[in-house]
This record gives C-alpha cells, structure tokens and sequence, in this order.
C-alpha cells in the first residue's frame, strides 16, 4: 500500500482509463435524438451511437481494468513504465447510461483532490455548460506532488471522466492540456 496521502483522493475522484486512440462506443445505446428523412422520402428514423475518443498513442498500454457498479474504469501507462513506477498515467471512467453534471463532478472531485493533497488547488481550464453535451476542464496541482489535467462530458448515453496525471518530468501544461482538448464525444448514425 502506498503510503502517500495524494494518491487517494487521485485514483478515488478520477476513477481509471480507455481507447487506445480510437473511439469506444458505448455498448447499449444511449437515447437519441432521430431524424427524418428529407421531404418527399419515405419517412425512416435513425439512432445515433456515442464513442469516446480519447488520445492515447502507440506508447501506452493498457495496465488496470475493472467494472464496478455503473461505471468502466481503465488506466493507462506508458509502454516501457510499469504501476509501482511511473511517470505519468491516464484514466477514464464511462459512467454507463449515468446523467452527471460535469461541474458538479469537478466541484466534488476537486474538494477531495485539496483535501488530499495539502496546498493543492484545482483551476478551471474551459467549460462548456449550456451544450448538448456539457464538459468541464481542469487543472488539479499539488505541490511537491503530482499534476493532473481532466475533462468530464455529460453524453447522451452516460458520463466520462478522462484524466491525465504526471508524477513528475514533461512539459506538463503543453502535454496536459493537449490531451484534454482532444478528448471528445463522436456520434455515428445506426439504421433502426
């Protein structure tokens, strides 16, 4: 067991990882809107299937998976690295068919990442609340400790929480905040 005191509230309030550079869609499909065909076609509805797409490259693998309850959790480290030691990690949670507002989360995350990390603050990158598919980005550091930066999305199919967290080493700000804005939903129709 690990006797730092970050670390709890890091794999508690982040949850873990998925999709090695590809989208993940969600296994059962989450309500969608449908549409019609153009005027004068034969009426037929389609559904849309939500992925996750998320940036992981050639250099990580996969090192943690679990399901609990109604989430999906995976983390990823790099390649030549291995869990009792190493520089940085990333994680998502997929929170199955799961509604959750992605301030609220931050909010609630942020409170156990300083609680857990004496000094340690949490700043909001960027958000966008009043979308179809509201998100939040953040910035959670600690010092003498590690850096995080996450992204929550409320999909249409369920919530995602993705993180990257450096230990130490990098650029931190230029490689953090790359990852998150690069983390997004994707939609695809599917024939009913």
């Amino acid at each position: 067991m690990r006797s730092k005191k970050w670390i709890w509230p890091v794999v508690v309030a982040v949850g873990v990882v998925v999709a090695v550079g590809v989208v993940v869609y969600t296994s059962s499909r989450p309500p969608s809107p449908t549409f019609e065909k153009k005027k004068g076609e034969s009426p037929s509805k389609l559904e849309l299937e939500e992925g996750l797409v998320v940036p992981i490259g050639p250099n990580w693998k996969l090192s943690y998976r679990m399901e609990k309850g109604w989430a999906n959790y995976y983390e990823y480290i790099p390649t030549e690295e291995n869990l009792s030691n190493y520089t940085k990690m990333i994680r998502v949670v997929i929170g199955k068919g799961k509604k959750v507002n992605p301030a609220r989360f931050i909010d609630r995350w942020a409170a156990l990442w300083e609680k857990g990390c004496p000094g340690g603050k949490v700043y909001l990158i960027d958000d966008n609340l009043s979308s179809s598919t509201p998100w939040s980005e953040v910035k959670g550091v600690c010092p003498h400790g590690p850096e995080i930066f996450a992204k929550g999305i409320e999909g249409k199919g369920g919530f995602y929480f993705v993180s990257i967290l450096f230990k130490k080493g990098g650029d931190r700000d230029r490689e953090g905040l790359e990852f998150v804005k690069n983390v997004r939903l994707k939609y695809r129709e599917v024939g009913k």
